[in-house]
C-alpha cells in the first residue's frame, strides 16, 4: 500500500503545480488491534483549498475549478476497479459566513459536485462517499479572509477499506484540532487590563 500511496502523492503533486492548487496529502493511520501492534495504513487524504474551484455561495465549478477537478478524478479513476475494497470519502467544508443550514447544505452539494466528477472519470459510483461538515471543522480563522479562504475545502480520502471509512468518519466528528478556531466569524475578544 505505501508504494500506491507514494504514487498517488506523486500524480496529486504533479497536477496542483499545474492547476495552481493549494493540495495538502497525509497518510492515514489507526491504531492496531492492540496497544502493541503497528498502526494500521489506512488510506491517503487530499484536502484541496477550494479558493478558486467555486463560487462563493455556489457548488458550481468555476471553469479554472472544473479543468482542476477533472484532473483530480483522473487519478482517481481505476478506484474500486483493482480493488474492490478501497473507498472514497469526499468531504466538503464552507466557511462559517452565512448560517449553519446553509454552510452544511453548500458543504454536502460541494462533495456531491466532486463526486460527479470522480464518477464521470469511472470511478464506481458503489466506492464513493459524501459528507458535509458545513463550518463545523475550522483550520484557520473565520475572522480574517486569508482564514475564511482556507475553510472552503474539499477533501479526497482515499481508505483501504468501508471499515476504515468508518473509523476515519468517527475519528474526524471528535478531532480536537478543530477546537482552535471554533466556527465563529466574530473576532476573538481582545484582553484588557483595569486601571
Amino acid at each position: 500500500a505505501g508504494h500506491l500511496w507514494q504514487s498517488r502523492m506523486q500524480e496529486l503533486d504533479k497536477i496542483a503545480k499545474e492547476e495552481n492548487l493549494k493540495l495538502t496529502m497525509q497518510t492515514l493511520e489507526f491504531a492496531g488491534a492492540t496497544p502493541s501492534a503497528a498502526p494500521v495504513e489506512a488510506g491517503l487524504v487530499a484536502l484541496i483549498e477550494d479558493s478558486g474551484m467555486f463560487d462563493s455561495g455556489s457548488a458550481q465549478f468555476t471553469p479554472s475549478g472544473m479543468q482542476a477537478a477533472k484532473k483530480l478524478a483522473a487519478v482517481y479513476a481505476g478506484t474500486g476497479k483493482q480493488d474492490p475494497n478501497r473507498r472514497l470519502l469526499v468531504v466538503g467544508h464552507t466557511d462559517a459566513t452565512g448560517s449553519s443550514k446553509f454552510n452544511q447544505s453548500l458543504s454536502e452539494d460541494r462533495a456531491k459536485a466532486l463526486g460527479k466528477i470522480l464518477v464521470t472519470s469511472g470511478v464506481p459510483v458503489d466506492v464513493i462517499y459524501y459528507q458535509g461538515a458545513g463550518a463545523s471543522r475550522p483550520i484557520a480563522d473565520n475572522a480574517t479572509v486569508f482564514g475564511r479562504d482556507r475553510n472552503r475545502r474539499v477533501e479526497i480520502v482515499e481508505l483501504t477499506s468501508e471499515d476504515m471509512l468508518v473509523k476515519r468518519a468517527m475519528a474526524e466528528e471528535s478531532n480536537a484540532k478543530y477546537l482552535a478556531y471554533g466556527a465563529s466569524t466574530k473576532p476573538a475578544p481582545v484582553a484588557t487590563s483595569k486601571p
